[in-house]
């Protein structure tokens, strides 16, 4: 069985939430599960290409992989504490319904440098259970109403680098994630342009996220932390859209959004407002000037830049940070 994290939405103010039904996965058509380590460097025949059994893969100059025209024909299915390698070449779903740029499960580990990853109508990344490691390259959604650029499950994401966008469904969001990890040094995320879900971020179902550095932007909203998340924002730059109901921050639903800096114009500790406009300096000397929103037991929470024994800390409800800052 392969886990189709398909995106129900409902709106409230603008917002949506995850329902995360099961789909079966498409028989490969060519297979990796040796063990062993190959390169893949010219174009593979049209079909899903499945790496198993502690195989790695890792995708070169002119290497080229394309799902075929059917149903959840995803570009690469990986699973069994596999890994793929993108350096340079492209990985593209095939044209069918829920088809994804490279799926992944069972403790695998995909990493890119370069290159470019799409869906088809689905995901351009789908992790379950993995290791995702973003370096570089160019990570897009397909066209379907699902069509998030990265979405991950009881995972772990370091973003590094490269662009990650949504594709032109309704829920485009550039990246979302459900009980995962993710820390975000740099990279340029953004949401599609479908043009009624299009999040730069939604974090839900208790994920962490860290971010230290590179660029958030949606047309809805920047990001959006749901249903007991944690989101540290250190460094970087978020932003919305400019239509009448764009926001920067949203915390909704038990989630907090931990902001540390200087110079606000609120007084550390929790906002109280539930709208407004929040200006400061963050830790890395960014200034902001970004539109907030919380409702439903989230909160924002303003905070001096913390000492390094504070890291362990710092998510609240019971949350761990895994990653602590180097000194």
């Amino acid at each position: 069985m392969r886990m189709n994290y398909q995106f129900l939405a409902k709106a409230v103010l603008g917002v949506a939430f995850l329902l995360f039904p099961l789909n079966t996965s498409l028989k490969a058509d060519t297979t990796y599960n040796d063990g062993g380590t190959h390169n893949i460097n010219s174009t593979i025949p049209t079909g899903v290409v499945s790496i198993d059994n502690k195989t790695t893969v890792n995708v070169m100059t002119n290497g080229v992989i394309t799902g075929a025209v059917q149903d959840n024909a995803d570009g690469i299915d990986l699973m069994n504490n596999s890994s793929v390698n993108i350096y340079d070449g492209s990985v593209t779903a095939g044209t069918g319904s829920g088809a994804v740029g490279i799926y992944s499960q069972e403790a695998s580990s995909i990493s890119i440098y370069g290159g470019t990853i799409a869906g088809g109508s689905g995901y351009g990344i789908l992790a379950d259970n993995s290791n995702l490691n973003i370096n570089g390259g160019n990570i897009k959604g397909g066209s379907g109403d699902y069509s998030m650029g990265i979405v991950t499950g009881n995972s772990t994401t370091n973003i590094h680098g490269g662009n990650i966008t949504g594709g032109s469904g309704k829920w485009s969001y550039g990246i979302a994630t459900y009980n995962s990890t993710m820390n975000i040094y740099g990279g340029n995320i953004t949401g599609g342009s479908g043009g009624q879900w299009d999040y730069g971020a939604k974090i839900s179902i208790g994920s962490v996220v860290n971010i230290y550095g590179g660029s958030i932007s949606g047309g809805l909203i920047g990001i959006e932390a749901d249903r007991s998340s944690v989101v540290n924002w250190y460094g970087g730059n978020i932003s919305a859209g400019t239509e009448k109901w764009a926001t920067g921050i949203v915390a909704f639903e038990d989630s907090r959004i931990n902001i540390f800096g200087s110079d606000f114009n609120y007084g550390f500790g929790s906002i109280s407002n539930t709208s407004g406009i929040l200006t400061g300096t963050l830790s890395d000397g960014t200034a902001i000037n970004i539109k907030f929103e919380q409702d439903y037991a989230g909160q924002i929470i303003l905070s001096t830049i913390p000492e390094p024994a504070s890291i362990a800390i710092l998510t609240l409800g019971g949350l761990a940070i895994l990653k602590r800052r180097k000194r």
